[in-house]
Parts: C-alpha cells; structure tokens; sequence
C-alpha cells in the first residue's frame, strides 16, 4: 500500500469569471488574502473565488461569505458568533449576535431562568436599538429597546410611554 504526503489538494473548477469553484483540502493559509484562514490546516470550500466554509485543525470554522452572512464557530470557548458581531463601545452601538453554549441554563415553568456557568446570548439589532443580553447582571437588562423600553431580570420594567398589559 502507498502513501501519498502533500501539503494540500483541491478538486473543482474554474469558473468563467477565471475564479476556483470548489474544495481545497490542507494549507493554504498563503495563498488567500482572508484573514481566517490564520495558517490552520483544514477543509475549505470556494464559490467563484469567495471562501464560503472552512474547518480547521484547531477547532474553529465558519460557514458563509466573508462580511455577507458569515456564521462563525470557536471550537476552543463553544460559541458561535455571526461575522458581523459587535460588541456596543460608548463610541459605537453593538451589531450581530452571539450565542455562548458553556454551561446551561434552565426555564422553569413560571418562566424564571436559572444559569449556570453563564451561558448567553448577545443579540444587537436596529442600528443597537434593540439589545437581548443574556449575560446581564441581575441589576442590568438583559433586554432593550432604545430609551423607550427596558426589562430587568427580576420583573422590573421601565417604559417612557404606553401601555403593558392593558393598563
């Protein structure tokens, strides 16, 4: 039986366009200006030029176009995180979502959330008009909607104007 050793091999086709379609299998961190790639070994697929996936030896990967809808995976902290993720500066308001699978968390049936290990979710919306944190303290809030309406892990609701339930 023989062996064939290579740094990498790629199998698909050339597009029209003179771009690779297809999956390319090893090394290939120098020869794309993508800055996921971080020299990993791994699998890579390729839609006219793009990388659109990856799966690399250390555990990370991602799935879709750079900067278009690209979901990302770190194999080392369980999270998955969209390529546009953000985290809100007191300069900038936050974008994207982040979901962290450490720990758990429980709902009981009166709707009260018990975490443990601190899993979360992250999620900015609407130019980070729209916040669903998680991973806010129990004083924080885990959910906003600009300065119009805010809800506090213990009940306590802040709303500028309006009605909550009809009062």
């Amino acid at each position: 039986m023989g062996t064939i050793l290579s740094t990498s091999i790629a199998a698909g086709k050339k597009e029209g366009d003179n771009t690779f379609t297809g999956v390319m299998l090893g090394d290939w961190s120098n020869s794309s200006t993508d800055a996921s790639l971080a020299k990993n070994t791994g699998i890579y697929g390729f839609h006219h030029g793009a990388m659109s996936y990856a799966f690399k030896d250390d555990g990370t990967g991602f799935i879709g176009k750079n900067a278009v809808g690209r979901i990302e995976f770190d194999g080392n902290e369980a999270t998955i995180t969209s390529a546009n993720y953000k985290e809100p500066t007191s300069q900038s308001a936050g974008s994207g979502m982040q979901i962290d699978f450490n720990g758990k968390a429980t709902i009981n049936e009166d709707g009260e959330i018990t975490r443990y290990n601190n899993p979360y979710i992250k999620m900015y919306g609407g130019g980070g008009k729209i916040v669903l944190d998680t991973k806010a303290t129990a004083t924080g809030y885990p959910f906003e909607i600009g300065d119009k309406f805010k809800a506090r892990w213990d009940g306590h609701i802040i709303a500028n104007s309006g009605l909550i339930g009809g009062w």
